[in-house]
């Protein structure tokens, strides 16, 4: 899903948090969320869950892009 590495990346810089800061709340590699967000690596759930723990947003919301946060 081309579309979902796009909503993780906008909620992260919404978030104003960094690649490295990310990889340090997710223990991934930097380089592994990077091809993410680029859509180089396939997004798993796991990946998802852990972006909305570490930025504090519904997962439903990276699932869908909506800014509000309250999809």
């Amino acid at each position: 899903m081309p579309g979902l590495g796009q909503n993780l990346r906008s909620a992260r810089e919404a978030a104003g948090v960094s690649l490295a800061a990310l990889a340090r709340r997710t223990h991934y590699s930097k380089a592994l969320l990077g091809h993410l967000e680029t859509g180089e690596r396939a997004v798993k759930p796991e990946h998802v869950t852990a972006y909305a723990q570490a930025l504090d947003v519904p997962v439903s919301r990276l699932y869908t892009g909506a800014e509000s946060g309250l999809s």
